[in-house]
Formats: C-alpha cells, structure tokens, sequence
C-alpha cells in the first residue's frame, strides 16, 4: 500500500464560470472517481489499496488544504467505464481510480506543514513552495501521512 496526494485546481466551466477545486472534488466523489489524465504522477503505479489525501488548490473555498481522504478499489482503463462531468473545460482522463472508503476531514492546512514534511526536501522555503505539487499527484510517506494527522484508517 502505498499513499498519495491527489492535487486539484480551480476549473473552468463550460458556461465559463469557474469550479473550485473543493467543488471539483466533491463532484468526483459523487461519482467515487478520481481522473487521472494523461501527464498525472504515477498514473501507472497508483492500484487497488492505495491511500489517497485530496488536496484543494487554488483560490477560491478551502484552498491550500487537504479535506479528506479515501481509498482506491479499482483503477478504470477502458474508455466505456469512465464517467465525466462534460459542463468542464478540462482534458477527457485516460482512466480513472475507483474510490471507496471517502472521509471527509477537518480541513488541514497543508502550507503550513509543508516544510515538516519528508517530501519538502529539496525544496527552498520560497513563495514558489507550490511548485513541488505539479503534476496532479505526490507520494506522501507513512511518515508525512502521519504527520498530517491524516486517519489511519481509510
């Protein structure tokens, strides 16, 4: 079992108005799926039991936070399984993880505990912080899934 932070942004609408990450996150957990498009982190190693933290972006509602977690049951691949929400101006995924177990968490402050973690080695203390989480997902070790204060049970 291995954990992961899946990272999401502000989205633009079809209508041209803009979803927040939080929004975005909670549509996709109507659904229990995640997306996970062409260029995301680990889209090939990311299986059945993993855990994942969902992290909103952005700036809009619950930005810079981590605001549940969840397990993966299934990784989606044929193109006939996938679900979509068609009203957002966002690339098709090319497969999708099954989510069971979702916890919806007190909001954690991620930027604030950012420097504490394992996964900030390497990365200056500047305003560009943010930068290290490109790329829609992040391993996170047992050691910063704990010192998040994420649940143990997912």
């Amino acid at each position: 079992m291995t954990n992961y932070l899946m990272i999401t942004n502000d989205t633009e609408h079809f209508s041209g108005s803009i979803y927040s990450a939080f929004e975005l996150i909670f549509q996709r957990f109507e659904l229990k799926r995640w997306d996970l498009n062409e260029r995301t982190r680990f889209r090939k190693v990311i299986g059945s039991g993993d855990r994942l933290a969902f992290y909103a972006a952005g700036k809009r509602k619950n930005c810079g936070h981590i605001i549940a977690c969840a397990r993966v049951g299934a990784v989606i691949t044929r193109s006939a399984d996938l679900k979509r929400n068609n009203d957002l101006l966002a690339s098709s995924p090319v497969s999708q993880l099954e989510l069971k177990d979702i916890n919806i968490i007190e909001p954690i402050n991620f930027k604030d505990k950012f420097f504490e973690l394992e996964m900030s080695i390497g990365v200056r203390r500047t305003k560009k912080w943010g930068s290290a989480l490109m790329g829609g997902a992040k391993k996170l070790s047992d050691n910063d899934w704990d010192a998040l204060g994420l649940p143990q049970q997912t």
